[in-house]
């Protein structure tokens, strides 16, 4: 475990001396250190950042999203433009909600870490990382509500399931969140006496550009 940290450390310090100005400057994740490209990221918040206290946070909060990463990768190499979508810090939320219900952390510096993940992601759109314009806030932890008061612990059988509806819910709103793709099947909604065709009128799409009641695409 000790040699394991001085690895964690030495990498860290070695990153720290690697400029990250644009994607391509990204460091690549190996067999040994699969979070690398991730810890690549990391660094380059915590360098331009003066107060100790905020360096810490930074660094802890590379350890959580780690152990939030590994939950569902296990020992799978990480790549940013992979693993980073809109959802991104709704996950990190979930899975300190599951720390504080742990009584692992407390509810307030869970937004510590949250607002440190932010700042990190920001930086992830500003290098470009591809497949990564944006993501979604969610809502800050109470600060003057004790943990065991505002969330009631559930058994593990009940956050698999409930961790299960999320990644679905996710899923589903991943695909409405496609573009919208021209079927070319639609057809004309008014005949030649500007009566409406009601035959199968489910299957029509949008209206065409000319903004005339046709619905074919």
């Amino acid at each position: 475990m000790k040699r394991s940290a001085n690895l964690w450390v030495y990498e860290w310090d070695e990153l720290l001396t690697m400029p990250l100005n644009c994607f391509d400057d990204l460091a690549q994740p190996t067999k040994t250190s699969p979070h690398r490209q991730l810890m690549h990221l990391f660094t380059s918040v915590f360098k331009v950042k003066i107060s100790d206290s905020y360096r810490r946070d930074v660094k802890s909060t590379f350890r959580h999203v780690s152990r939030q990463i590994s939950e569902k990768l296990s020992k799978q190499p990480v790549y940013l433009c992979e693993v980073l979508n809109e959802f991104s810090l709704d996950e990190f939320h979930a899975y300190l909600k599951r720390c504080m219900l742990d009584e692992k952390i407390h509810n307030r510096y869970a937004n510590v870490l949250q607002s440190t993940y932010k700042n990190v992601l920001n930086k992830a759109i500003d290098i470009n990382v591809p497949n990564f314009e944006r993501f979604y806030l969610p809502s800050s932890f109470c600060y003057f509500t004790r943990v065991t008061e505002r969330y009631k612990p559930y058994n593990k059988d009940d956050k698999e399931k409930i961790t299960k509806a999320i990644e679905s819910e996710i899923n589903q709103v991943s695909k409405l969140l496609k573009p919208y793709q021209k079927s070319g099947v639609g057809r004309e909604v008014i005949d030649e006496n500007d009566e409406l065709i009601i035959e199968d009128y489910d299957t029509l799409t949008f209206l065409n550009s000319d903004n005339k009641c046709n619905f074919s695409d």
